[in-house]
C-alpha cells in the first residue's frame, strides 16, 4: 500500500463516519446517508484495488480506468448540478 492509499483511506474512513453519524443524529435523511455511504465505500474499493476499475473499463469498452472514474464523476457532478437548478427553480 502506499502513500496515497493510505491518506485517501484516512479520509474515505472519516468521511463514511461522518455519514453515519449524521444519519444516526437525524441531520440528513436516510437516502442521503446510504448514498455518500455507498460512494465511500465504492472510493475506498477503488482505491484499495485500483485494477478493478481498469477491469471494469475494458468490459465497458473505455481505454484506462482511470478515464473510467473521470466519465462517472462528470456524470455524477451533471446530476448532482442538474438536481440543484431544480429545487433553485422550486424555491
Amino acid at each position: 500500500m502506499n502513500t496515497f492509499q493510505i491518506i485517501a483511506l484516512g479520509v474515505l474512513t472519516a468521511l463514511f463516519l461522518g455519514t453515519l453519524l449524521l444519519g444516526a443524529r437525524r441531520r440528513i435523511t436516510r437516502r442521503e446517508s446510504f448514498l455518500w455511504a455507498s460512494v465511500c465505500l465504492t472510493a475506498a474499493v477503488a482505491t484499495l484495488w485500483p485494477e478493478l476499475t481498469s477491469a471494469l473499463s475494458r468490459r465497458l469498452g473505455i481505454g484506462r480506468g482511470a478515464d473510467l472514474v473521470s466519465y462517472l464523476g462528470v456524470v455524477a457532478m451533471m446530476i448532482g448540478f442538474w438536481w440543484v437548478h431544480l429545487r433553485m427553480r422550486h424555491q
